[in-house]
């Protein structure tokens, strides 16, 4: 996931700071849904130096691809029929993201979750004006239960 915003945005969380994140979990083990590779356990705090790069064509905007990215809390999700999840955005630019539910005959239990998690009081963190987060820490508290509607968009 890459995340692209203003770039005198940089943050230090004054309180901790509740987030959402759409995880893969499959049997109970949470995975990030765009790096597989990336496991996580819930209560554990997880960290990554964040180094946001310029972007190409402004002087005013940064480009931020490693670091823990999580959403705003109050950002509208909602899981659509056949168990996709969506994500509308928060402020003018608008917009959803899906986040594909990839069922598989060999992984039955395999579902997309949305987790509570926790950005610690004294980290540092950047948020857009949609409401994407990224910080240098992040405890994954636990899944949470999303409304479901077909109509979503």
């Amino acid at each position: 996931m890459c995340w692209v915003g203003e770039a005198n945005n940089r943050k230090i969380a004054k309180e901790d700071i509740k987030t959402k994140k759409i995880v893969e979990s499959i049997g109970g083990c949470y995975l990030a849904y765009y790096q597989k590779w990336f496991g996580y356990e819930l209560g554990k705090t997880y960290t990554a130096k964040i180094s946001p790069r310029e972007w190409v064509n402004a002087d005013t905007k940064r480009v931020i691809d490693v670091g823990l990215h999580s959403y705003a809390w109050d950002m509208e999700v909602k899981r659509m029929c056949g168990g996709d999840i969506k994500v509308k955005s928060l402020g003018y630019l608008g917009g959803t993201t899906t986040f594909i539910n990839r069922h598989s005959p060999l992984s039955p239990n395999y579902k997309i979750v949305v987790v509570e998690c926790t950005i610690p009081k004294g980290t540092v963190y950047w948020e857009n004006a949609v409401g994407e987060i990224v910080s240098e820490n992040l405890i994954i508290e636990g899944e949470i239960e999303i409304e479901d509607d077909c109509n979503f968009c």
